[in-house]
């Protein structure tokens, strides 16, 4: 599992995707959160070409429900245009 099982916490993801296309996937991933109504802080990505992909770095601080951001993580690998696809956890300093 790559979160922790409490129902309600306060946690940091990183979301890296690594695509070829851009506008079409920011749009997509953007849509998926609002429908879920989780609540991006921080969106940012990063374009670096290598070997005709470009990577993109999305940050998340949200607060969710363990099965909910599990739903989330599910779809988002389902879109077409996708390469690769890493989830990081980060801790959040109290």
């Amino acid at each position: 599992m790559i979160l922790s099982s409490n129902k309600f916490m306060k946690k940091k993801l990183h979301i890296i995707i690594i695509s070829d296309n851009i506008i079409v996937l920011l749009i997509r991933i953007i849509l998926i959160f609002n429908r879920r109504n989780l609540k991006i802080q921080n969106f940012s990505f990063l374009e670096k070409k290598l070997n005709n992909n470009y990577y993109y770095i999305i940050k998340i601080e949200i607060f969710f429900q363990f099965l909910k951001i599990e739903n989330v993580i599910k779809q988002i690998k389902k879109i077409i245009g996708i390469n690769k696809l890493f989830i990081y956890n980060l801790k959040i300093n109290k």
